[in-house]
């Protein structure tokens, strides 16, 4: 998954404490960002609005592109925005960027609701070192998404 060292210690504690558990994301480069971001958009055209703090390029681009429907049609839009950004932006963006996010397989009913497996796995997320946000949702989609500070005591 190729993270830093306070995420991969904590994916480390994670794996071992819940062995059950299905890691789906690490660091991204900016193509696979662009490819997740696009998923998302793809079932929920909303998705960045409600989930980026500084989603407005992507908006942007989503307005003026209402053609683009399908994740490739999607996927090559957010690209061309994450290549003319800065380093520095882009890691704004979304913190797999940078290796210090990981996503795991939501452990949940077909109602959505976690089970008595997934509150185990959401109780120990919660009990990480190091851990700056855990999100069972993103928008509207069933999404569970852990991210870490930089530095932190491992």
């Amino acid at each position: 998954m190729r993270l830093n060292p306070v995420a991969k210690a904590a994916a480390i504690i994670l794996q071992t404490k819940c062995p059950f558990v299905t890691f789906t994301s690490g660091r991204r480069d900016r193509w696979a960002q662009a490819q997740a971001m696009a998923g998302n958009v793809a079932v929920e055209r909303g998705w960045i609005r409600n989930t980026y703090m500084r989603a407005a390029p992507f908006e942007t681009w989503l307005d003026q592109h209402p053609e683009a429907q399908t994740v490739e049609q999607l996927a090559h839009g957010f690209y061309g925005i994450l290549t003319t950004m800065p380093d520095a932006d882009v890691e704004k963006i979304s913190k797999h960027l940078g290796g210090n996010a990981f996503d795991i397989l939501p452990i949940v009913t077909t109602q959505g609701v976690p089970t008595a497996e997934g509150h185990q796995v959401i109780d120990v997320i919660r009990s990480l070192p190091g851990l700056d946000k855990f999100l069972q949702k993103e928008g509207n989609l069933i999404r569970w998404h852990a991210q870490f500070h930089e530095s932190a005591e491992i």
